[in-house]
């Protein structure tokens, strides 16, 4: 497959048979930019998944964005979103920029929870990270 140009992927994927619509929209009959990468990064990690549960989650760099006291993380909306979607996910992968090659492996909420916290605390904020849940 061939990526577009200018390419912008700060969004999280995750597999849920949950509905997440609350936080994201599912890959299928996603239309937009990013949906070769995601393909990608999908055949990668999860060659054998089925696409009807996959989700993804565009808006993680506003939410980033908004954590402007990181004394207050766990009171933020990115907290609360990945706090609740890590509950009701398979997996989640998360990344910025289309380096999705060599993500960081996490097995537990709380070692997710503290990588985001410590990433948003940086100024450039990149993410990439693959969170084996179930």
């Amino acid at each position: 497959m061939k990526l577009e140009e200018n390419i912008v992927s700060q969004f999280m994927i995750c597999k849920s048979k949950y509905n997440l619509e609350k936080y994201g929209r599912k890959l299928i009959g996603l239309r937009n930019k990013n949906i070769d990468l995601c393909h990608l990064v999908l055949e990668k990690y999860y060659p054998d998944v089925e696409t009807c549960d996959v989700w993804i989650i565009e808006n993680i760099h506003n939410l980033c964005n908004e954590v402007l006291d990181y004394e207050k993380f766990i009171v933020s909306e990115l907290y609360q979103v990945l706090n609740n979607v890590y509950d009701l996910c398979e997996w989640i992968i998360m990344w910025y920029g289309g380096e999705y090659d060599d993500l960081e492996e996490i097995y537990s909420k709380e070692d997710f929870i503290d990588y985001v916290k410590c990433c948003v605390e940086v100024p450039c904020c990149e993410m990439y990270v693959r969170v084996c849940i179930k």
